[in-house]
């Protein structure tokens, strides 16, 4: 089978690593794949973004850069881009043809509806902004319950959705050993005498941050010195990184807070006592999975994809999305009974080791592909 893949931009987001996954294992399989995109996206953390991209061309996979405009474009140039690059796509659809055409940037959904080709999309986060350039696939792939709902609220045929939760690559279930753990702390300059609390993901407003700030600030007026915060990740627009450096000024940048540039997240699992998860607004965010994966107790809000991902109090917690004082609540009783924290934990790795792993969403994906090849 030869399939594509379309990213619009080369990023640091989760929506890239669900696609390096997926790829992986359709190539373990012995299928054929090409990622058609606008190339790379520039960031604070380029070595990241390359190793990234590293990591996809080294699989075997084929990437193909058209001009398709970048979301940090000007209006001018985003026209004009766009202009050009729907007949790039065009020609280059029409040269190389595709078993299947699987969509993960639902702006470039008219590209394939203004040419007449047959794709599949996943929907990636939920209450999802359409802009007037969306068009319905014919076959849907939702991440989440509510990513579901949301594909029916946009009119496509319930019979045409397909609920498949993403997957994470099964590498995240080999842990550290205890000497590599403290060679890491002592690499990072992390303290592993307090209780370490750490958060994955771009820094911006919608994954909740000031949230957790306020938290761990009230956590942290009850417990002096007993925790560390630790936040991995980038802010990919100049408004995200103006607010972010606004929020640490709001709380005088406090000592106990370290932030790294986005870097492989799997040694900070380890070393978590727990991942907090703030968001605002989801999909089905691989960060949960790949810490529940590595063993690491997770704590996130309760929006799209919540109650997929964790039962509270049986393989995580779960906090009322915007409420400080409840997270802090939580991170107080999970830093007060840490056999508590460690069966939660365990817990979540072995849920995790059974659903959400990419050959168990590979495996569904491919249903799906081969509905569309016979449709």
């Amino acid at each position: 089978m030869k399939i594509l893949y379309v990213v619009r931009e080369i990023a640091l987001t989760g929506v890239l690593t669900h696609v390096r996954d997926l790829s992986e294992e359709m190539i373990k399989k012995g299928h054929a794949v090409v990622l058609l995109t606008g190339g790379k996206k520039k960031t604070e953390s380029d070595l990241a973004l390359n190793q990234l991209y590293d990591s996809i061309s080294n699989l075997g996979v084929r990437i193909v850069k058209l001009n398709f405009p970048l979301s940090n474009t000007s209006k001018l140039q985003y026209a004009l881009k766009l202009f050009i690059s729907t007949f790039q796509a065009y020609f280059f659809l029409k040269k190389n043809k595709f078993d299947v055409i699987h969509l993960h940037t639902p702006v470039l959904s008219y590209l394939f509806k203004l040419f007449s080709f047959d794709f599949i999309m996943t929907r990636h986060l939920g209450n999802m902004r359409i802009g007037a350039f969306y068009q319905n696939p014919n076959y849907e792939i939702a991440i989440s319950q509510a990513t579901y709902n949301d594909a029916i609220k946009a009119g496509m045929n319930p019979s045409n959705v397909f609920l498949i939760h993403n997957g994470v690559n099964s590498r995240f279930s080999q842990s550290l050993s205890d000497d590599a753990k403290r060679l890491f702390c002592k690499m990072k300059n992390i303290s592993k005498d307090r209780f370490i609390i750490g958060f994955v993901g771009t820094l911006c407003p919608r994954k909740g941050l000031d949230i957790l700030l306020n938290a761990c600030d009230k956590l942290n007026k009850a417990f002096p010195g007993k925790i560390e915060l630790i936040l991995l990740g980038n802010s990919h627009l100049e408004k995200e990184k103006v607010w972010f450096d606004n929020l640490l000024s709001a709380y005088n940048n406090p000592s106990y807070l370290k932030v790294f540039s986005y870097e492989d997240p799997k040694p900070f699992y380890d070393i978590f006592d727990v991942l907090v998860l703030p968001s605002r607004r989801e999909g089905f965010p691989l960060v949960v999975l790949e810490a529940m994966l590595s063993g690491c107790c997770v704590v996130r809000s309760n929006t799209e994809g919540a109650y997929e991902q964790i039962i509270h109090e049986k393989d995580g917690m779960l906090f009322n999305n915007e409420d400080a004082s409840e997270l802090a609540c939580v991170l107080q009783r999970l830093m007060n009974d840490l056999s508590f924290t460690k069966h939660l934990a365990q817990e979540g790795r072995e849920k995790a080791m059974e659903n959400f792993t990419s050959a168990v969403m590979a495996m569904k994906t491919l249903d799906v592909y081969e509905k569309m090849i016979v449709k």
